[in-house]
């Protein structure tokens, strides 16, 4: 990490916040900081610990003079595990990071919204605004399924969606294959769905602590990761609800198969996938739009309307529009940088969407 020191590494009262709503009382996480140096010790290299305390977490925290990154396992583990190093930082000796056989159960489905970029850097403003945008799309997405309200979370480079639920460490790939379907929908060249954090024993970053890929830049600053959101009542999705996610894209594939087999053209095989009808909520609205025009994007072809009179800005004609890309995505803003609406905002000021 260089140019960060200016900065502060960690936010103690943010991270007791987390750990108290992400762990368990007398639960036991690790503690993880990448290429980390401490007063004592200035060469970059890993620490570890576990831990049953949130302020004895902090405060180890704070002993770390720079690191690339600080992580810990939202998963309860073991509490036998609290013996390798308990409530305090140690080198990390070969072999002795948590796997997947030290989760007791699965507590928690992480969707991790990243920002495309070249890798060991920080997130542009643009890239970063984007994912949390993203996020924010899942989430009505998942809303409108069924789900409960999830924690929504910055992660310094991209966005967290995190909801509660309750599956055996060994869960059969449900959680994996939700994560692929909700990749499948969601990904285009902006922003991806992180595929690979399913396994229970994966590590995420701590809240309260700064994200330090790269150098710290104007335009790509090393940011705080931290809590968005939290909803009053937190309640676990129904597992029935994650199967019919995870199922989802499996379903697509046997009807891709089916349409190509009875000779259905692309585009009825495209518009058969896409779920939200935009044009109807643009003619319920009365929303004063161009289009639709066929818009090319990564996943094939979409379609985009451009805002004749914007709903949420004064670049009439000039700049906002709406999305649909071929996965059934839906993207919206405007291009002056003075203007941070997205499709979230957008619905949400027409069709705000039940709160507890």
């Amino acid at each position: 990490m260089k140019n960060s020191l200016a900065k502060t590494l960690v936010d103690n009262e943010v991270i007791v916040v987390a750990l108290r709503l992400l762990i368990e009382p007398g639960g036991v996480t690790e503690l993880r900081a990448l290429d980390a140096t401490t007063l004592s010790d200035p060469w970059p290299r890993t620490w570890s610990g576990y831990f049953d305390d949130p302020e004895k977490l902090a405060a180890a925290v704070s002993q770390l003079r720079s690191a690339k990154g600080i992580y810990f396992v939202p998963n309860p583990l073991e509490p036998a595990l609290l013996a390798r190093a308990a409530n305090r930082l140690r080198k990390t000796p070969k072999g002795e990071s948590t796997s997947d056989a030290h989760i007791v159960r699965r507590r928690w489905l992480l969707i991790d919204c990243d920002a495309v970029r070249p890798s060991g850097i920080s997130a542009s403003h643009a890239e970063h605004t984007a994912a949390i945008e993203r996020m924010r799309q899942i989430d009505l997405y998942l809303h409108d399924l069924g789900f409960p309200e999830g924690i929504h979370a910055d992660s310094g480079n991209g966005a967290h969606l995190l909801y509660r639920i309750d599956l055996p460490a060994s869960d059969g790939g449900l959680v994996q294959r939700a994560l692929e379907s909700l990749a499948a929908k969601f990904d285009d060249e902006v922003v991806h769905v992180d595929t690979g954090v399913f396994n229970p024993a994966r590590i995420g970053k701590l809240y309260g602590t700064l994200a330090c890929k790269g150098d710290d830049t104007p335009d790509r600053p090393h940011r705080m990761a931290q809590l968005l959101s939290v909803p009053p009542h937190l309640q676990v999705v129904p597992t029935a609800l994650l199967e019919s996610v995870a199922n989802e894209l499996q379903s697509k594939k046997l009807q891709s198969v089916a349409n190509h087999a009875v000779g259905l053209s692309a585009s009825t095989s495209c518009a058969a996938t896409r779920g939200f009808d935009l044009e109807e909520f643009l003619a319920e609205h009365h929303l004063d739009v161009s289009g639709p025009e066929p818009w090319h994007g990564r996943q094939g072809l979409g379609q985009l309307w451009t805002f004749n009179t914007s709903p949420l800005c004064e670049h009439h004609n000039d700049g906002p529009h709406l999305i649909q890309h071929a996965s059934g995505a839906i993207t919206a803003g405007c291009h002056h940088n003075s203007c941070v609406w997205d499709w979230t905002q957008l619905r949400e000021v027409y069709e705000p969407k039940p709160r507890p």
